[in-house]
């Protein structure tokens, strides 16, 4: 078991009404989770403001190319304040695809208008079989 930083303290957000609704964690804090086969994600809410449901995407795939990505787990933030969240992916319990060599975080939100915000950490612990 190894834990990893997949996310430091951080806040983002985005706009609704001028068609941004979400927001992509950067390639330079993508993890390599290649020898990984179960994963845990911890992720830690500080502060929000939401208009609507915002979801937390954790993504994976095999190439470091954007284009690749595919959906892991998504987390529906339903609390935006100072909330913590655990999510297991098992490669033997889940119906999700396996994890991947490489995983990020994608925030998102729908049926909402306006701005939100969103202020995070996300650790995770990795387990090879």
């Amino acid at each position: 078991m190894q834990s990893f930083l997949l996310q430091d303290w951080v806040t983002v957000g985005a706009d609704t009404d001028r068609g941004i609704k979400d927001v992509t964690q950067a390639a330079g804090g993508w993890l390599d989770l290649g020898f990984a086969s179960d994963v845990t994600f911890f992720l830690e809410v500080s502060r929000g403001s939401t208009a609507g449901n915002l979801f937390m995407n954790y993504e994976t795939s095999p190439l470091r190319d954007a284009r690749g990505f595919r959906a892991l787990k998504e987390l529906q933030i339903t609390d935006a304040s100072s909330v913590a969240e655990v999510t297991r992916v098992a490669l033997y319990d889940d119906a999700a695809p396996p994890v991947s060599r490489w995983v990020r975080w994608r925030l998102s939100q729908d049926l909402g208008t306006g701005v939100w915000d969103l202020a995070f950490r996300i650790t995770v612990m990795a387990y090879a079989r």
